[in-house]
């Protein structure tokens, strides 16, 4: 006899080479050898052969026997969900053919369990997995749907300096070829993936040195939205926002030169009162501007926060906020803050690096 199961809970390490004793059947479909069963498709035969199996048990068992389906009707080939084939005595060729006509039409692995029936009421049917009985082997796909994680996410990737009409310069974009199972994966192995690829690229120089924090919301955006494309190309100099933004952004999100400003109210030695101080945190793209962006720095800064009272009410000449921008960015680049105070005067560049950028 050789069976079909469908639906089983696999126990053990790899889900697949070892099968406990007792297992949990949802769904069974088996071919029995005996042509007075064959034709036992409804449900009604279905319920009687179950009560004539209640009656075997208390006569010498015999070795053969039947379940039905009860889809009540035959799927198309090779789309049933199959998760294993089972074989008694002498039903090993049998087994075998199934399983690779199964993995032809469907394209799935479904293993061949070898089931030796009880002898005895009070004893339970025993399942084996033989790996000399397979004729198949399970894809990356087939083993994720059992332990519920690919061997591997990523099939290649490679670094590329490529010119981005976002920043108007060059970047270094990550071009990634996930791995068939990495390309299906759900929400729950999002971090396994990320996980890979940081073990794998995050420590190399074109991440670490244009972090701009963004990485994992790219990968969860192609996910998302273009699993389906052949490389997903991750730029490390992207910003961290949120999915929606993200989206929006067709996963090409910019990075802003200003990752925080905060107004600080705090004591100059120079004036030797307090002043209010605002404190830049700047981007990754931000710290990193050539000349050619101080302009788009200092616009984004003025309309961030050259409307507040702190500003307008103790700026005491024009130009001054912009003139330390520059200072700074010349001098201090790599201060995790950058300090900006309206009352300071406006001066010459030399001037401002004179007096560490703090003129009065």
């Amino acid at each position: 006899m050789i069976g079909v199961i469908s639906k089983v809970l696999l126990q053990g390490q790899s889900g697949i080479t070892n099968l406990t004793k007792k297992i949990k059947i949802d769904l069974v479909s088996a071919v029995s050898t005996l042509p007075m069963m064959q034709q036992a498709t409804r449900p009604a035969r279905f319920g009687r052969d179950f009560k004539a199996v209640g009656w075997l048990w208390t006569r010498p068992l015999h070795n053969k026997t039947n379940c039905a389906s009860l889809l009540g009707q035959h799927p198309p080939r090779g789309t049933f969900p199959i998760r294993a084939f089972f074989y008694t005595s002498g039903g090993l060729e049998n087994a075998k053919a199934a399983q690779l006509d199964y993995q032809t039409t469907s394209g799935h692995f479904a293993p061949i369990i070898q089931l030796t029936l009880p002898t005895r009421s009070a004893e339970d049917a025993t399942f084996k997995y033989n790996s000399a009985d397979q004729v198949a082997a399970p894809k990356d796909t087939d083993t994720a749907e059992l332990t519920n994680k690919c061997s591997s996410y990523i099939q290649s990737a490679s670094w590329i300096k490529r010119y981005d009409p976002g920043t108007e310069q060059d970047e270094w974009t990550l071009s990634l070829v996930p791995t068939p199972c990495g390309r299906e994966i759900k929400a729950d192995q999002t971090q396994a993936f990320y996980d890979e690829l940081v073990q794998k690229y995050g420590s190399d120089a074109e991440w670490q040195e244009n972090d701009g924090g963004g990485m994992r919301r790219q990968l969860v955006c192609h996910l998302t939205t273009t699993r389906s494309k052949e490389m997903w190309n991750l730029e490390p100099f992207r910003p961290e926002v949120s999915h929606q933004d993200s989206v929006a952004a067709g996963c090409n999100a910019i990075a802003k030169f200003i990752k925080s400003a905060t107004w600080i109210n705090r004591y100059d030695p120079g004036t030797q009162k307090n002043e209010w101080t605002l404190s830049v945190v700047p981007s990754v793209r931000g710290r990193n501007i050539t000349p050619a962006d101080t302009d788009n720095f200092y616009k984004e800064l003025l309309a961030l926060k050259g409307q507040d009272w702190q500003w307008r009410d103790n700026e005491k000449s024009s130009g001054s906020m912009r003139r330390q921008l520059v200072c700074l960015v010349d001098n201090y680049r790599s201060k995790q803050e950058w300090n900006l105070e309206p009352f300071r005067p406006y001066v010459t560049h030399e001037q401002a690096t004179a007096k560490h950028c703090n003129p009065l």
